[in-house]
């Protein structure tokens, strides 16, 4: 399989267990890095870093974007990863 999506979430967050369980029913592959806290550094560095300021943060690493160079593109969060899923079932 060439696409595999990685899942940043928080404990408690539901749209985090949301995100993971469409994933897991649509049977695609998945990773899932659990962080600590909004003022853990690694939060932190990942807001910066994404723009992207909620949980989850979804990405999907995608061998086929550049002839076999693992990229790894920024879905959003779990709305967002609902709409990628859905245009993909089309």
């Amino acid at each position: 399989m060439d696409k595999k999506y990685v899942l940043f979430v928080k404990p408690g967050c539901p749209f985090c267990v949301d995100a993971v369980m469409a994933l897991s029913e649509r049977e695609k592959e998945y990773s899932v890095v659990k962080v600590d806290g909004d003022s853990s550094e690694l939060v932190i560095e990942m807001k910066e870093a994404t723009g992207w300021p909620t949980f989850p943060m979804v990405f999907m690493r995608d061998l086929s974007l550049v002839e076999g160079q693992d990229c790894l593109v920024r879905i959003g969060g779990y709305t967002d990863l609902m709409k990628h899923l859905e245009s993909e079932d089309e």
